[in-house]
C-alpha cells in the first residue's frame, strides 16, 4: 500500500489523539494518512489503544557508523551532516561530537523502518530540530515530495511551502488588492495598533522560578523527556541555570523611563533556542555579539533600546546582558514591557528575524533585518547582507519610512497565500476548524 500522505506529528499522546481527528478528516475525503512520530515514549500508548496507520521512530541503538551515516545522506541530497544537528547543539548545549553520533544513531532508527509502507507526499514542520530533520531524511529516502508548515504573524494564520528553506516565501509580484479585500486591511492594521496584543500568549506564563508549579512542570519533564541519567542532568541543570539568570539579569534593566531621555533605535532579542533564530537568523547566531556591533554605529544622539524576548527570560547568560548593559549609548529594558509600547516611540526597528519587525511595519516605522525574515525583500524594509551594510543602514533609517500602498498589497499577499485557518483555534480541536484545515491542505499539496 501506498498512502497519499504522511503526517510528522508532535511527541506526545494529546499531539497523537488531535492528529487522529486530523487523519480521520482526510479519511473521509478518500485521502489515505499514515502518521509518525519520533517519540519512542509513546509507544506503549500506540500500543495500548491499539492506534493503526501510525510510526514510532524506533529507540535508537548504540552500533552507529558516522562516516556511513555521512554517506548516506549525502546521497539524499543533505550536502552539510552538520546541517541535521546544528540547532540541536545549540538547544542542548552538545559537543560537535555527540551531535555527530546522536545524528548516526538516529539515521541507524531511519533506517530500520524503510521497508514499511511508503508515502506519495510527506509533512512536518517549518523547524530545524533533529527530530524534525529526522524526518526529512525518512522522506527522502522514502521518495516522497516533502512540505514544511508554519504560523505567519497575520492572526496565526497557516502556511504550507516545499522549499527547503522552510520559511515563508511570498511572490514579490505586485498584486491587485479586491475592494472585498480592502476593509479588511485596513481594520487589521487598525486593531494591531489600537489592542496592541502579545502575538505568543501572556509570557508570564512561560516565566521561570522556584514556584510550586513550575518544580511540577519540571518533574513532569523529567519523567516524560528522559531516558537517561545525562538526559535527567541536563534538564535540572538547565532549570537552575535560567533560574539564576532570570533573577540576576534584572540587575542590568533600565526603567522604562529611558523611552523618553532621547531618540532611540529598538533591537528586540529572539528567543535564542529557536529555528526562527538558529535556521533563518544565520549568521547572526550569537546575539551579544550583533548587538555589539550594532552599538558602534548608532548615532551620538540616539540611544539603542533592548529587550530579551519575554518568553526566554533566563535563557541569555547574565555575562551577555551584563555586557549589552555596559555598551555605548545601550540600554536593556524588561522582557515583560510591551514591544508596542516601545516600538510606537522608536525610530527605527533593528531585527534578525523577529515577528516585531513585521508589526513595526504596521506603525509605519523603518526597519531594518539581518536574518531571513519572510517581509525582506519586498521593498518595505532596508535589508542587511552583510555586517558591512549595518551603518548605511542604520544611515537610511533616519529618513526611510514603508510605502503604505505595498504594505497594504504585502498583508493581503500573506492572507491570499496562507491557509484560512488559525493555528490556535486548530489544536482546540474544533471540528469545523479542523475541516477547513483539512481541505486547505488537500488544495495547497493538489490532491
Amino acid at each position: 500500500m501506498i498512502y497519499d500522505l504522511c503526517l510528522h506529528i508532535g511527541a506526545t499522546p494529546e499531539a497523537i489523539q488531535f492528529f487522529i481527528k486530523i487523519k480521520d478528516a482526510f479519511n473521509q475525503k478518500n485521502i489515505t494518512v499514515q502518521l509518525f512520530t519520533v517519540n519512542t515514549e509513546v509507544s506503549d500508548f500506540v500500543d495500548e489503544k491499539h492506534l493503526k496507520d501510525i510510526i514510532v521512530l524506533p529507540k535508537i541503538k548504540e552500533q552507529y557508523n558516522i562516516e556511513e551515516s555521512i554517506q548516506f545522506v549525502k546521497s539524499l541530497g543533505f550536502f552539510n551532516y552538520s546541517s541535521l544537528y546544528r540547532t540541536q547543539k545549540i538547544f542542548h548545549d552538545l559537543s560537535d561530537k555527540d551531535g555527530q553520533i546522536l545524528t548516526a544513531k538516529k539515521i541507524e532508527a531511519v533506517k530500520g523502518i524503510l521497508h514499511l509502507p511508503k508515502a506519495k507526499k510527506y509533512m512536518t514542520f517549518a523547524g530545524d530540530e533533529i527530530d524534525l530533520n529526522m524526518f526529512r531524511v525518512y522522506a527522502k529516502a522514502q521518495g516522497g515530495k516533502i512540505y514544511f508548515s508554519g504560523i505567519t504573524n497575520l492572526n496565526n494564520r497557516v502556511f504550507i511551502t516545499d522549499s527547503e528553506e522552510r520559511f515563508f516565501n511570498i511572490p514579490k509580484e505586485i498584486e491587485s488588492i479586491p475592494e472585498s479585500e480592502k476593509d479588511w486591511i485596513e481594520k487589521y492594521i487598525h486593531n494591531i495598533i489600537e489592542k496592541r496584543p502579545i502575538l505568543w500568549a501572556d509570557p508570564k506564563e512561560r516565566d521561570v522560578h522556584f514556584k510550586g508549579i513550575w518544580i511540577l512542570k519540571l518533574i513532569k519533564r523529567i519523567s516524560y523527556k528522559s531516558d537517561s541519567t545525562k538526559t535527567t542532568k541536563f534538564i535540572i541543570q538547565r532549570f537552575i541555570s535560567r533560574v539564576k539568570n532570570r533573577f540576576l539579569s534584572k540587575n542590568h534593566y533600565c526603567n522604562t523611563s529611558v523611552l523618553d531621555e532621547k531618540p532611540f533605535f529598538y533591537m528586540p532579542m529572539h528567543y535564542p533556542k529557536d529555528s526562527q533564530l538558529t535556521l533563518r537568523g544565520l549568521p547572526f547566531l550569537n546575539q551579544a555579539d550583533i548587538i555589539d556591533i550594532v552599538s558602534r554605529f548608532i548615532p551620538t544622539e540616539y540611544n539603542l533600546i533592548i529587550k530579551e524576548h519575554p518568553h526566554a527570560r533566563g535563557f541569555s547568560k547574565v555575562k551577555d546582558i551584563k555586557r549589552i548593559s555596559q555598551l555605548d549609548r545601550t540600554k536593556i529594558i524588561h522582557p515583560f514591557v510591551n514591544s508596542h509600547e516601545i516600538m510606537k516611540k522608536a525610530n527605527a526597528i533593528i531585527v534578525i528575524n523577529s515577528s516585531v519587525g513585521f508589526e513595526a511595519l504596521l506603525y509605519n516605522k523603518a526597519v531594518i533585518t539581518l536574518g531571513k525574515s519572510f517581509f525582506r525583500g519586498h521593498g518595505l524594509t532596508l535589508d542587511v547582507n552583510s555586517l558591512y551594510d549595518i551603518e548605511a543602514a542604520i544611515e537610511q533609517a533616519e529618513t526611510f519610512q514603508p510605502n503604505r500602498q505595498k504594505l497594504e498589497q504585502f498583508i493581503y499577499k500573506i492572507k491570499k497565500y496562507s491557509l484560512d485557518v488559525n493555528y490556535t483555534d486548530l489544536f482546540n480541536s474544533n471540528e469545523e476548524v479542523i475541516n477547513t484545515y483539512v481541505e486547505e491542505i488537500i488544495n495547497k499539496l493538489e490532491f
